[in-house]
């Protein structure tokens, strides 16, 4: 999956690596921010605080430490065939508490409201939200619930926790991190039911009556598409 997402990154400007060279480069590329310096003290104290977290709530602002720093230093490198981040762009992307804020919309008329535990959100969205959003943005805000409400609309994704209070299969990082060699066999390559499906589409402006052949047989499809899905997910 890693592999396909770090593809459509790629700098196209440039000689354009195959994708097993592009995520090797930029697994070599990222070792130091896990190993090195102060960053990686940060990053394995914050990840050794989730581990160890009782509650549900406690594991909020580790997980948002861990990761804005990771997006920080993600994009300040340099990997090899990656496009690279701008410098003091509002619209990087940083994981911002919202737990206990409901996040609410209309739509056709009805109201939606969900209250998500961590959202994604730009630092423009973020800075929306803050007590002086006039002011610039700090990104220690980041760990607290926002002054006011986000909307659906600044939501980029949002992030659920759920606490194992028995911690099964949960272990605190290792002293060092590697990248080991990996090639995807192509049988298992992350989104290969989109070929598929292409395989199988039906002709453009087709509507197949309700019982047909050829609307068993799209429907046939259908359920292939699904059971391939699951089989490659599991």
């Amino acid at each position: 999956m890693l592999q396909e997402l770090l593809y459509r990154c790629k700098d196209g400007s440039k000689p354009l690596p195959d994708k097993p060279t592009l995520l090797a480069d930029c697994l070599k590329a990222v070792l130091p921010i896990c190993n090195n310096g102060n960053d990686a003290r940060d990053i394995k104290k914050n990840l050794t605080k989730i581990v160890e977290s009782t509650k549900e709530p406690q594991m909020y602002k580790p997980f948002i430490e861990v990761s804005n720093l990771a997006f920080d230093r993600l994009s300040e490198l340099n990997a090899p065939g990656l496009l690279r981040s701008q410098a003091n762009d509002d619209d990087k992307i940083l994981f911002h508490q919202n737990d206990p804020k409901n996040v609410m919309q209309k739509h056709q008329g009805k109201t939606s409201t969900r209250r998500p535990d961590l959202v994604i959100v730009s630092r423009t969205s973020a800075r929306k939200v803050s007590k002086h959003p006039d002011q610039p943005y700090k990104d220690e805000q980041a760990l607290e619930k926002p002054a006011k409400r986000f909307q659906w609309t600044d939501v980029r994704s949002t992030v659920e926790f759920k606490h194992n209070k028995l911690r099964t299969g949960v272990s605190n990082p290792p002293k060092t991190y590697a990248a080991k060699d990996y090639d995807v066999p192509e049988a298992k390559k992350y989104m290969k039911y989109r070929r598929e499906m292409n395989d199988t589409a039906e002709p453009t402006g087709v509507t197949p009556l309700p019982g047909s052949s050829a609307a068993t047989s799209s429907h046939q499809t259908s359920d292939h598409v699904r059971n391939s899905l699951r089989w490659e997910d599991g």
